[in-house]
């Protein structure tokens, strides 16, 4: 489904970031990526859909390669969830209903409410600006908008780091749900959750 080949990345100022990491990604399936803090293991989420440039390495999804020119259908099938995000002064609704201004997701209706009835999607909630949410309640937010676009990939980095125990509960709860239906993920995280998949030390892996 995904295959990274012989991927690197370096910075002028620190050198060689990560170098030659390969890794396989199959339908169903979420790896867990552990390691130091400023190992590259983010950098290496960015790097998947080009949020950050490489030196060397490919990317493929389904044997196509992501390159330039088809970027923005592999954004939209292979979605990178950050831990932190900025929304500029937007809503809750304006938020999740953002990329449903680009022409790719035009077809796309979502009842957000029907979909994640359990989180509580009430209309103060949607009309609540983000810069007020908790740092638990963005991160749960910011899974919800992905999720509902249907990727069939997720790229989670500490996406569930600022979650009181019953949201946690709930996300892992989707994300089950979409590793069942055949979504795939790759999850940084310091501590794997209960959840089986593969755990990789980065960039020890490779």
């Amino acid at each position: 489904m995904l295959e990274v080949k012989n991927l690197s990345k370096s910075f002028e100022e620190t050198g060689t970031l990560f170098e030659n990491v390969n890794l396989n990604l199959s339908p169903g399936e979420i790896i867990f990526l552990k390691g130091k803090s400023g190992s590259g293991k983010s950098q290496f989420l960015k790097a998947i859909v080009l949020l950050t440039a490489v030196e060397k390495g490919q990317i493929y999804f389904k044997n196509e390669k992501i390159c330039e020119e088809n970027l923005p259908k592999m954004r939209s099938l292979i979605h990178f969830v950050a831990q932190n995000f900025s929304a500029q002064g937007m809503t809750v609704e304006e938020f999740l209903n953002e990329p449903l201004k680009f022409k790719i997701y035009k077809d796309i209706k979502i009842d957000f409410k029907g979909l994640f009835k359990d989180f509580h999607l009430k209309d103060s909630f949607l009309k609540k600006r983000i810069s007020l949410l908790s740092g638990g309640e963005k991160q749960m937010v910011h899974l919800i908008r992905s999720l509902s676009l249907n990727p069939e990939i997720l790229l989670l980095d500490e996406p569930i780091s600022a979650m009181d125990p019953e949201t946690k509960e709930l996300a892992l709860k989707v994300i089950l749900k979409y590793l069942k239906e055949g979504g795939a993920v790759i999850w940084v995280t310091h501590d794997p959750p209960l959840l089986e998949g593969r755990v990789l030390k980065f960039p020890e892996f490779i």
